[in-house]
């Protein structure tokens, strides 16, 4: 009784450790910093940050640069950390050249060395450490002096610096005079200048735009070539590991050790998340259960082996690290009834639990328990109070409770009788194995299930896994945070593709505290791929960097405020004018206008359809949009948007730009050539459109042949602008069309944001055009939806709003119209940080 006592004390001691080592990661830093590309890649792909890329910075008599710099090992040494440029003649460099037996780093004038260091001299700094550096210049003294970590030296230029304009690089330069390509491996952030003491501009290097980023001081813009944002890093999966394991029999990790482990009928695959090496563990006796179907292994922290486990069986099988062996011997082969079931190790007695799983045609709601001093398996099932199913997402939040989320299954257990998505979160009890639900989410439009492992955040008390849909074979893992109070929840940008086979495929999802990221483990078939994303990951809308409002006192400034101002006052009085009139035409308005339009049958065969939804119609009327992967999406739509607007489609290097930028030319090729087969067969059965290439340009012919509702915009607005007679039908159905919704919504390919604007902006000025024709300001549901149409693609244009409380006022809707107004005003305040100036009573006169 005693040294059970003692057993669960320790056991809770452990897990105690385990949330406060969890609680200090979530609470690490965002990463930040440029990484610059250097002798690993071609010249043309090294970075550069110029901090001056319009004009000269004026030095003052005192002047300091001071940065942070973390320097790399592995990929050449030699190269300019930074250069200050002031004439044909003048440069002031600081140059690297890490691995040399002398100096490390020498402050260059002209062609003269001034200072040097080196790293033994450098207090104890290495490699991927973080070290300040600051340059000051004394101008009047034409003195200067350099430190790096703390380490200080002093210097007379040799003869006087003429000049006070000065450009300042970073890495790779440009410049006619000085051009050079040797970049030093380092990584920048917390770039400052001062200018007699008084800080003047800073680069944090943390949010940022593609190629630019500006100061925090006065919003002054640095431009970046070949940008590597380390804040990205919680943006994007990196793929850090892959092989090939045959026989996979089962894998599991060990948080605390930073450890994964791959397991077939004969070895061990180890990986060490720290080094990304790889131990081979033979096994000197025995073997696992063979349950490969369910993979029935888990790894047991407490007592740091690995179980195998078989329902079927009273023991379980134990893998003892020191003697490489494993406890129990089986050749029997069973079929498991609950493969895909939810396990882990319970803090109150470090005894195995697992919920549901699937087999033999039947989900399941049964809770496991074995009991490792009875050697025994405990069973219920509770049926009662979570529905039968598999799929589901599990976690241990303390040492009472355990949080099972979602899956998909059947109320009757039975796979034939109506299966269904979970949406639900559950809270388990580790004492009495007894379910309460906490919240159910509204179905979602694209279906999911998570993977079998969630990671909890007890400081945002939200929970993190990847979602998919397994509906698809070549379906996609997406990062997701869901909040435990409510069940509210965010779906991070970047994917992982994903080859779904039901039972022979498994993903597991862990955080690494050491190095605050997010690993998750992916097992098809015999292929391992490992990813990591930054923890705390964000959406990418939430890295990029927002300009400022900033305090010049120049005369310019103020300039440029009046002028705006008077501009403005020009605009609303010009456009509160408008809205008193009527507009005049020109032409002729005719309501026989008999030109005829082929409009082409929708939801039938041949369609492709880009507005509001992705989604394409063969040439038999099946929907085959599923067939798509996330890589043959995007090169579709590349060749269709190119195709459709300039007729030729689009080159290979545009396609290598886009979709395989990271890869040599052979390489991408090959993956181009792989792909746009892939993309021939599915559309074999859509026979009307082909896939050619022609004159160097991947092209798709017989666009004509289709109805694509984006091209019938197009084709629409030209009939409106480029006849005389205004003809209403014509209008009808492209307001029709725009309220299908905005352009591919889903997709956020920066390719394709000039597309989703233009076609904004066409249709709002085309559909502003005509809303005081005749024809149509006298049709008051028509003006509803032109100006639904126009808020859909800009949920603050002030015109729209003004012609939706107008219509609906005067159709008799007076509440609706003071509710769109009130949205309209909600929405306004929210994105401008501003109340709008319209007046309700104002827009229904």
């Amino acid at each position: 009784m005693i040294s059970s006592i003692i057993n669960r004390s320790k056991i809770a001691i452990y897990f105690l450790f385990l949330v406060c080592s969890f609680n200090a990661s979530a609470q690490d830093e965002l990463l930040s910093g440029l990484y610059f590309s250097s002798h690993e890649v071609i010249q043309d792909k090294r970075t550069s940050l110029n901090l001056t890329p319009h004009d000269y910075f004026k030095l003052s008599n005192q002047f300091s640069l001071e940065f942070e710099a973390s320097f790399r090992e592995g990929d050449g040494y030699y190269g300019y950390i930074f250069r200050l440029l002031g004439d044909n003649a003048t440069n002031i460099d600081l140059v690297s050249n890490l691995a040399s037996p002398t100096s490390n780093f020498w402050l260059v004038y002209k062609e003269q060395t001034l200072l040097t260091f080196k790293w033994d001299k450098l207090r104890g700094v290495g490699y991927n450490e973080w070290i300040k550096i600051k340059f000051d210049i004394d101008l009047p003294n034409s003195r200067a002096s350099l430190s790096i970590n703390d380490v200080k030296q002093e210097v007379s230029f040799p003869t006087p610096i003429n000049t006070n304009l000065f450009n300042i690089v970073f890495g790779a330069l440009h410049l006619q005079h000085f051009a050079s390509v040797d970049v030093c491996p380092m990584s920048l952030k917390n770039v400052r200048i001062y200018n007699d003491g008084e800080l003047c501009r800073y680069w944090s290097l943390s949010e940022h735009s593609n190629d630019q980023v500006f100061d925090e001081v006065k919003n002054a813009e640095a431009s970046v070539s070949n940008p590597n944002w380390i804040i990205d890093r919680h943006v994007k999966w990196k793929k850090v590991k892959e092989f090939e394991m045959e026989g996979i029999m089962g894998s599991s990790h060990d948080t605390r050790n930073r450890r994964i482990f791959f397991i077939n009928e004969k070895e061990i695959y180890c990986i060490y998340l720290d080094s990304l090496v790889v131990d081979t563990i033979p096994f000197l006796g025995s073997k696992p259960y063979n349950e490969k179907l369910a993979r029935q292994i888990i790894y047991n922290e407490y007592f740091d082996q690995l179980w195998s486990y078989d329902f079927d069986n009273e023991r379980i099988n134990i893998f003892n690290f020191d003697t490489r062996t494993w406890s129990e011997n089986s050749n029997t082969i069973v079929e498991s009834l609950y493969a895909h079931q939810n396990r882990f190790i319970s803090p109150v007695d470090s005894s195995l639990i697992t919920i549901s799983g699937y087999g033999h045609y039947t989900y399941s709601s049964a809770v496991h328990h074995y009991n490792r001093q009875s050697q025994s398996w405990g069973k219920i099932d509770r049926k009662d109070q979570i529905g039968p199913r598999y799929l589901s997402g599990s976690t241990v939040i303390n040492n009472q409770t355990a949080l099972i989320f979602g899956g998909y299954g059947s109320p009757t257990g039975h796979q034939e009788l109506s299966p269904n998505f979970y949406y639900d979160l559950y809270q388990f009890d580790l004492n009495n194995y007894t379910f309460k639900k906490i919240w159910t989410l509204k179905t979602p439009e694209t279906p999911f299930v998570p993977i079998e492992t969630l990671v909890y955040d007890v400081d945002q008390n939200c929970f993190y896994t990847l979602i998919y849909n397994n509906m698809h074979h070549d379906t996609s893992l997406k990062l997701a945070r869901f909040n435990i109070d409510d069940g509210e929840y965010v779906i991070f940008n970047d994917s992982i593709p994903y080859n779904f086979l039901d039972v022979e495929s498994w993903t597991s999802l862990f955080l690494n505290k050491k190095s605050s990221e997010l690993i998750t483990y992916i097992t098809t078939g015999s292929k391992v791929e490992i990813f990591s994303i930054a923890y705390p990951p964000r959406l990418k809308k939430n890295v990029l960097q927002k300009t400022k409002n900033t305090k010049f006192v120049s005369h310019i400034y103020w300039f440029v405020v009046l002028l705006v101002s008077l501009l403005c006052g020009f605009y609303i009085f010009k456009k509160n004018k408008r809205r008193k009139t009527t507009l005049q035409y020109e032409v002729p308005v005719d309501i026989n206008y008999t030109e005829p339009i082929v409009a082409l049958e929708q939801n039938k065969s041949a369609s492709i359809y880009l507005l509001g939804t992705f989604k394409i119609i063969d040439g038999e009327g099946s929907d085959i949009t599923s067939n798509f992967t996330p890589t043959t999406t995007q090169l579709f739509l590349l060749m269709l948007m190119n195709t459709i607007k300039n007729g030729k489609g689009t080159t290979s290097q545009e396609l290598k730009s886009v979709l395989w930028f990271d890869m040599d030319n052979n390489s991408a090729r090959n993956n181009r050539n792989v792909n746009i087969n892939k993309l021939r067969i599915i559309l074999k059965s859509f026979d009307k459109i082909k896939i050619i290439n022609e004159d160097g340009y991947q092209t798709i012919k017989g666009l004509e042949l289709v109805f694509c509702d984006y091209v019938r915009v197009q084709a629409l607005i030209n009939l409106l602008k480029n006849n005389p007679n205004f003809n209403k039908s014509v209008f009808v159905e492209l307001v029709d069309l725009a309220l299908s919704g905005t352009l591919l919504p889903l997709y956020q390919f920066e390719w394709l944001e000039s597309y989703q604007s233009e076609y904004a902006n066409s249709i709002i000025d085309t559909l502003l055009q005509y809303k005081d024709h005749v024809e149509v300001k006298r049709d008051f549901f028509l003006l509803v939806k032109i100006a639904d149409a126009i808020l859909l693609h800009d949920n603050i244009d002030e015109d729209a709003i003004s012609i939706k409380c107008y219509a609906l006022f005067h159709m008799g809707h007076k509440k609706q119209a003071l509710d769109s107004f009130n949205k309209f005003a909600t929405d306004y305040e929210s994105l401008l940080a501003e109340k709008t100036k319209l007046i309700f009573d104002d827009l229904i006169k």
